[in-house]
């Protein structure tokens, strides 16, 4: 079971944050609405940092880090920005978020064949040829 709570997780989240980008107010400004996201984050992330049971120095494993979380933070900028573009220019919260995430999957799959040499089976590459398909016939 511990194998399928992460996707039961993504799955509740993600479907959170396209109902939020969707629904966000055409006239609010997208930077400072995610302002707002990004404080309401920090004081998740602070919170769960101390109830995760890991007691290490907050400031003693911000010193170890590398450049991995400045560039999570200026892809989840753009992602952000990406979608509320997105439902802003009019693609329906069922066909936008279903492209993009067709599109990402054929891109990851071509990512971890070659940066990852994760496996590339014909049932793979079927799965990227339908994905293709589906997402020319989401998009008619």
């Amino acid at each position: 079971m511990n194998y399928y709570i992460p996707v039961l997780i993504v799955i509740a989240a993600n479907t959170a944050y396209q109902l939020a980008a969707r629904n966000m107010p055409q006239e609010a400004n997208y930077f400072a609405y995610m302002i707002i996201v990004y404080v309401t984050a920090a004081a998740i992330c602070l919170i769960m940092f101390f109830l995760s049971g890991n007691h290490a120095d907050l400031p003693a494993q911000i010193k170890t880090t590398n450049a991995v979380p400045f560039i999570l933070g200026i892809a989840i900028v753009f992602l952000e920005y990406g979608f509320i573009s997105l439902y802003r220019v009019g693609w329906d919260i069922s066909v936008g978020s279903t492209v993009c995430n067709i599109l990402l999957a054929i891109v990851m799959l071509a990512v971890g064949t070659i940066i990852y040499k994760d496996h590339l089976s014909f049932s793979k590459i079927a799965g990227v040829i339908l994905c293709g398909i589906g997402s020319i016939m989401i998009m008619k």
